[in-house]
């Protein structure tokens, strides 16, 4: 239990830290007097800086293996960080453009943003709890396909952006969906690992993970930059909405690859981890 107790704390450090950068940057963007291209490399210097530092927590115990190439020849493990990857991609490049859109779109304060996306955090707590039991009970297959099915939803909803409680309802979906297929899929990838393999496994996920999530974030702010090009003459606010809805329409398309994806997801033996500890 403290184990599993300090993994939570870090946990949550580490997505709040996320959290508070991302509702910050149009402040930053004012206050430094830079682009949003230049405030994107906050967000993808932090990713890539846990990116190259995570591995290293596993090369104090033991130096490069073949087990570590090895796994990804397991096609159970591939699939699933695939897809892993591609739920952080969606969760990260959302969370990236909401509250940028919330302030430079709709013109709230950044207080209210933090409130605005509050309902969409808890109900994301929530879910990511109860996705362990579906899993257990269905195996990762059908959570994981009603999640990104929900999570399209969501996106396809924040593409059509009008009024705040709109938006807060199509976050809301988002973060139903995102927990239902990220949970599931992270413990399939694990469980298609024997005990030797898990920690390498865990390691090059949250590795992969980092660096997916820089990758994603940078192409949401080239999306974002080229949709506020295209109407010069448009307003701020108009243009950077414009702009937002580009950025989404690449969520979209990660989530239409996550199904595709899912589809090579076989009917997995989800009661195998039970069985061996139970």
């Amino acid at each position: 239990m403290l184990a599993i107790l300090g993994v939570l704390v870090g946990a949550f450090v580490g997505t709040f830290s996320e959290t508070s950068l991302n509702i910050a940057l149009p402040q930053l963007i004012y206050a430094l007097n830079i682009s949003t291209a230049s405030a994107q490399w906050l967000v993808t210097g932090y990713m890539l800086v846990i990116g190259i530092v995570l591995p290293f927590s596993s090369l104090l115990t033991k130096w490069f293996s073949t087990r570590q190439l090895v796994i990804f020849g397991l096609s159970d493990f591939s699939i699933g960080a695939s897809l892993v990857m591609i739920d952080f991609a969606i969760i990260l490049s959302a969370m990236y453009l909401l509250p940028q859109y919330i302030q430079n779109g709709l013109l709230i304060s950044v207080a209210l943003t933090g409130i605005i996306m509050l309902p969409g955090g808890i109900v994301n707590a929530i879910v990511s709890a109860i996705a362990g039991r579906l899993y257990d009970k269905n195996g990762a297959k059908t959570p994981v396909q009603i999640g990104f099915t929900l999570a399209l939803i969501g996106a396809v909803m924040l593409a059509f952006t009008s009024t705040t409680c709109y938006v807060i309802l199509a976050h809301v979906i988002l973060m139903i969906g995102c927990p239902l297929a990220m949970s599931p899929a992270q413990t399939h990838v694990l469980n298609a690992l024997n005990g030797t393999q898990a920690a390498d496994g865990s390691t090059i996920m949250n590795t992969l993970q980092q660096i997916v999530g820089a990758v994603a974030t940078a192409l949401a702010t080239l999306l974002l930059t080229f949709g506020e090009s295209i109407d010069p003459g448009a307003k701020a606010a108009t243009a950077f909405t414009t702009g937002v809805h580009y950025g989404i329409y690449f969520t979209i398309a990660l989530i239409i690859l996550g199904l595709f994806r899912l589809v090579c997801v076989k009917k997995d033996n989800h009661q195998k981890w039970r069985s061996q500890y139970f």
